[in-house]
C-alpha cells in the first residue's frame, strides 16, 4: 500500500513539476518577445524531457547505469519512429481522399493495444 502511495505522490508531482515549468517558462518568453516557435522547440521540450532526466538521475544513484542508457536509446527510438510515424500517417490521411483516409484511425486504434 505504501508503494502505491508512493507511486502516485511521485507521479502527480513530476506532472505537476512539468506543469509548472512548461507555462512559467512559456509566459516568461512570451515577455521576453520570444516567438511560439521557440518556446514550443526548447521550453516544452524541458517539460516533456523531465521524466527522462528523473529516471537517468535515479538510476545512476542507484548504480544502474545501464538503466538510464537503455531509457535514453528507447526514448530516442520512441520519439523517432512512434512520433514521426503518427506524423507522417495523419499527413498521408489528410492529404489523400480514399482508403487511405481510414489510415490514422485505424493505426490509432492499433497503437492503443
Amino acid at each position: 500500500m505504501t508503494s502505491v502511495l508512493l507511486l502516485v505522490t511521485g507521479l502527480l508531482a513530476l506532472i505537476g513539476g512539468a506543469e509548472l515549468v512548461v507555462r512559467n517558462g512559456s509566459a516568461m518568453a512570451l515577455r521576453m518577445g520570444v516567438p511560439p516557435m521557440i518556446i514550443g522547440l526548447t521550453i516544452i521540450s524541458i517539460g516533456t524531457s523531465t521524466p527522462e532526466l528523473a529516471v537517468g538521475i535515479d538510476a545512476m544513484r542507484a548504480d544502474a547505469g545501464s538503466l538510464a542508457i537503455g531509457n535514453i536509446a528507447g526514448t530516442n527510438v520512441v520519439n523517432l519512429l512512434l512520433i514521426l510515424g503518427l506524423c507522417a500517417l495523419l499527413k498521408l490521411s489528410t492529404s489523400i481522399d480514399g482508403p487511405c483516409c481510414w489510415t490514422c484511425p485505424a493505426s490509432c486504434w492499433w497503437l492503443s493495444w
